[in-house]
């Protein structure tokens, strides 16, 4: 994947602090699109994502204890889910995926 392409990307972290989860969470928050607590969505380039995670997330977070990844995601591809979904019956994600798309490029636009 070219680094200067675009991709949707998902970022998750486990953080074992309670005070380090709370500024995690809100700091990827200015950024993506919460899709469960620990788990966001995000459309970046790698290099701007990279950057992002380095200077914005990675300074809150303890390297021995914590983990923080991100995935990118393929074109295209629908989530799959089993269980009890976080979004409700009747209720589509997708139908508002430009909104969001748009919601999320100007928050990651704001904080470059």
């Amino acid at each position: 994947m070219p680094a200067s392409k675009r991709t949707p990307w998902i970022v998750c972290y486990d953080i074992a602090d309670p005070r380090r989860l709370v500024r995690v969470h809100r700091k990827l928050k200015r950024h993506g699109i919460p899709v469960q607590y620990s788990v966001f969505f995000l459309q970046s380039t790698r290099k701007a994502l990279t950057a992002l995670l380095a200077t914005a997330v990675v300074p809150l977070i303890d390297s021995r204890a914590d983990d923080l990844r991100a995935y990118p995601l393929l074109s295209g591809s629908a989530p799959t889910v089993f269980g009890r979904g976080s979004i409700p019956d009747g209720v589509s994600f997708l139908s508002r995926w430009d909104e969001l798309l748009q919601r999320q490029d100007t928050l990651f636009e704001e904080a470059e």
